[in-house]
């Protein structure tokens, strides 16, 4: 029926065929696992959420972003710390912090889930010693086009 040679032909060509398919297979599975390594970063990613930070952390104010949905943005100060040269925040040297507020905006407009600026208590004296804070959440746009959210924050001083 079939020569030796022919046989052997015919053998090294399904041998052949069957090197290709391995190697597409294996192809296909560095391929896949690619794919879930870079879902799995990605996700991570998301899920971690972010934060912002500056020099000092008696007096600040600082922002967590949660899975790119919404924002959470506080600020604290101690009446009684004399802001330091360099302090960060944008907080005025020599002062002391009487009042301090937090607030996120997109487009100019106030977007915190209570309508505006967000206020800490007023404290009575600069010689209190108690922790004055205050937190705001504003929902992100899903929109990506959509004008960035900004976090805003003031310092009020005696």
């Amino acid at each position: 029926m079939f020569s030796n040679s022919s046989r052997t032909s015919r053998v090294l060509q399904l041998t052949k065929k069957i090197e290709f398919k391995r190697g597409l297979n294996m192809k296909k599975r560095k391929l896949v696992l690619n794919r879930v390594i870079v879902s799995l970063f990605v996700s991570l990613l998301f899920v971690s959420g972010t934060s912002a930070f500056a020099a000092q952390n008696t007096n600040k104010a600082w922002v967590d972003e949660h899975i790119q949905l919404y924002y959470d943005g506080y600020i604290q100060f101690k009446p009684c710390f004399k802001v330091p040269a360099n302090a960060g925040y944008y907080l005025t040297e020599e002062k002391y912090v009487e009042r301090a507020y937090v607030n996120f905006t997109r487009d100019g407009e106030s977007v915190t889930t209570n309508g505006g600026r967000l206020y800490t208590f007023t404290a009575s004296s600069n010689q209190e010693t108690s922790l004055y804070s205050a937190k705001a959440r504003a929902y992100d746009s899903l929109n990506p086009w959509a004008p960035k959210t900004k976090f805003k924050y003031g310092w009020i001083y005696f």
